[in-house]
């Protein structure tokens, strides 16, 4: 029988990084306007299903390449249709669809009587548990803080440099991540305080600025400690 850390996890970063990390504006954008008529759709699945193949690693398995792509292309296919294909309901019921698909693999590749068995005894399983929660925490946390926050439409007139409270996100989710996993959560407390002198105390904001950030800060320690605390309980 399989392992869990072999098939699961590798099936799950697979969707991660295709999703999130080698898909392209480009890519979205042509996919969005043209669907099923676009190269990039097709392209996409086939990275989709490359990924997924490649990081399993068991390559008597061809199935797990046609399945992840060809799901991959009609699960997209169907969210493209829709008529607001960035609303939050639309991301989360695509991303459950696509994680269906891939607990159905699993349970296809190691059987039904698959069972917590698979956890003990290898040491990559811990660096593939603890990898999977850290991709996690980069941009797809972004990506569903940003729609969260969308409902306010809040556009801050302030001078700030470009992109920098999104990459300030991901090293804050990422700090507090390993601080979780390590048991420091008194650093957690620290991290509040120091990033609550610097944004607060430089200048005087007006009150829907000061909301605006406090609730995307806050959804963004809430994301990180949960994952934490989720993969640290897999452990």
């Amino acid at each position: 029988m399989m392992e869990f850390w072999s098939v699961l996890v590798p099936l799950l970063t697979a969707h991660i990084l295709t999703d999130f990390f080698l898909q392209t504006r480009e890519m979205v954008t042509a996919k969005e306007k043209n669907n099923l008529m676009t190269f990039w759709s097709y392209l996409h699945a086939g990275i989709a299903g490359v990924t997924a193949y490649l990081l399993v690693a068991s390559w008597t398995y061809h199935y797990i390449f046609w399945v992840t792509a060809i799901s991959h292309l009609f699960i997209d296919a169907w969210k493209n249709s829709r008529k607001n294909t960035h609303s939050l309901p639309l991301f989360f019921i695509d991303q459950f669809m696509h994680l269906l698909i891939i607990v159905g693999l699993y349970f296809w590749i190691t059987g039904w009587g698959a069972n917590r068995e698979f956890i003990t005894g290898l040491p990559m399983r811990e660096v593939s548990i603890i990898g999977l929660g850290l991709l996690f925490v980069t941009r797809p946390s972004s990506v569903i803080i940003q729609k969260l926050m969308k409902q306010w439409n809040y556009n801050s007139m302030t001078m700030e440099l470009p992109g920098a409270g999104h990459y300030i996100g991901i090293l804050e989710r990422i700090l507090l991540y390993v601080f979780v996993l390590f048991n420091q959560f008194s650093a957690i407390g620290l991290l509040i305080a120091a990033k609550s002198i610097l944004r607060y105390g430089s200048k005087v904001q007006a009150r829907e600025e000061t909301e605006y950030i406090l609730v995307g800060t806050l959804l963004s320690f809430t994301i990180a400690v949960l994952s934490g605390l989720i993969i640290k309980s897999l452990l």
